[in-house]
């Protein structure tokens, strides 16, 4: 007998009054599960050691975890146990007004949320996956529409993730043995979740550092590199242009409303430059107040189109008097130029329409 069905038949046990060795012999393999969630490589395999443990450890025939998306939706990410069960939950999304729903209104068995058959019309999740079983006539026996659910995280009203379990052990609604078996492994895999999320999460924030200006948000200079570096590498009878943009007079703009402005200014040339330029350009902030854009894939014609939507585009300071003008110079991406030697010629006819441009009175 493997591992698992050894405990799916302790875990039947456990239905009746046993001796507390067998209790502390499912926790003990519950640890083991445990480890194996320690052990995952990422995120993803974290949450399907979850599902796994819950099915291999504790006995349960189904096992899902639904991961909260940025949405605020909850996604099944990670499915064990019948097959069928598996292909028909993995993917399925119950919305956060759903799942709220679900975990405000349901019996409260310590952090363990259940829903019982009668009351599974007022929830319209709690139908995603039935089990061929028939129906029971004893109370003490699991229905195919009862719901038993578990939060995952610190905040069981706002979880990283919720646990939705099925086919318990025996086909017996859970003993308080078993529920509270469950409470404490969800409890300890929350806990490791929740740690891995806040590590993704720094490790998410530094990358984000690393390649885009703190103030305005925009790509940095690294990135307007690296996607020069590739386009004048892979440049081969396609079109691609790159626009050095700078503020007019923008000294005289700090020193006349102050460097809070100043920034603002800056924040707002970044959302204009974006209202005139296409999707997929890039557009960065190479320091001070220069910026540019790369357009790739533009034929010629459209490519001077934007540069005369660039240069010359006013833009008002939102909240305070403050408006500039934007000066921008063009260079074609041929493949025959160094990434520099682009910026540097941008750069030069920038200052051409700069030096045409009177500069604009301040208020």
């Amino acid at each position: 007998m493997d591992e698992a069905s050894e405990a799916r038949q302790t875990l039947t046990m456990l239905g009746s009054e046993t001796v507390d060795t067998v209790g502390m012999d499912v926790v003990r393999r519950l640890g083991l599960v445990t480890a194996r969630i320690y052990a995952a490589v990422d995120f993803a395999e974290m949450m399907q050691a979850v599902a796994d443990g819950i099915v291999d450890g504790l006995g349960f025939g189904v096992a899902a975890v639904n991961h909260r998306q940025l949405d605020g939706d909850f996604l099944v990410v990670a499915a064990s146990g019948n097959d069928d069960a598996a292909d028909a939950l993995m993917g399925r999304t119950v919305t956060a007004e759903e799942m709220t729903n679900i975990l405000r209104h349901a019996e409260r068995w310590g952090r363990l949320r259940f829903v019982p058959a009668i009351e599974q019309a007022k929830f319209s999740v709690a139908s995603q996956w039935v089990p061929d079983i028939p129906l029971p006539d004893q109370p003490t026996k699991w229905h195919p529409y009862n719901m038993l659910a578990v939060p995952l995280g610190d905040d069981v009203d706002e979880p990283i993730a919720v646990v939705s379990v099925d086919l318990p052990p025996g086909g017996d609604i859970p003993s308080p043995r078993l529920q509270e078996l469950l409470e404490i492994f969800t409890l300890q895999a929350g806990v490791v979740l929740t740690s891995a999320m806040t590590r993704e999460e720094h490790t998410a924030r530094l990358e984000h550092r690393a390649h885009h200006d703190v103030l305005t948000g925009l790509p940095n200079r690294r990135v307007l590199d690296e996607r020069l570096d590739s386009l004048v590498a892979g440049v081969s009878g396609s079109h691609a242009a790159i626009y050095v943009v700078d503020l007019d007079d923008f000294k005289s703009l700090n020193d006349g409303h102050g460097h809070h402005v100043g920034d603002r200014a800056l924040q707002a040339c970044a959302d204009a430059m974006h209202t005139v330029t296409r999707d997929g350009d890039l557009v960065a902030r190479l320091g001070g107040d220069e910026f540019a854009v790369v357009a790739s894939g533009i034929e010629p014609e459209a490519a001077r189109q934007l540069r005369d939507r660039l240069d010359g585009l006013e833009v008002r300071v939102p909240g305070t008097s403050a408006h500039f003008t934007l000066s921008a110079g063009m260079a074609i991406v041929d493949g025959t130029s160094s990434p520099d030697e682009v910026v540097a010629v941008a750069g030069r006819r920038m200052y051409e329409a700069k030096a045409r441009r009177r500069p604009a009175a301040r208020p």
